[in-house]
């Protein structure tokens, strides 16, 4: 049987979660930006 995790602990995973997947984003838009002037 594995602890449950406490609440805080899944809000920081979704944030860290959100915060890759938009630094992800801001990339692929700055690479296709880049791509698109060239």
């Amino acid at each position: 049987m594995q602890p449950h995790l406490p609440h805080e602990a899944h809000s920081m995973a979704g944030t860290v979660g959100i915060l890759y997947l938009r630094s992800i984003y801001c990339t692929v838009s700055v690479y296709l930006e880049h791509t698109a002037a060239t």
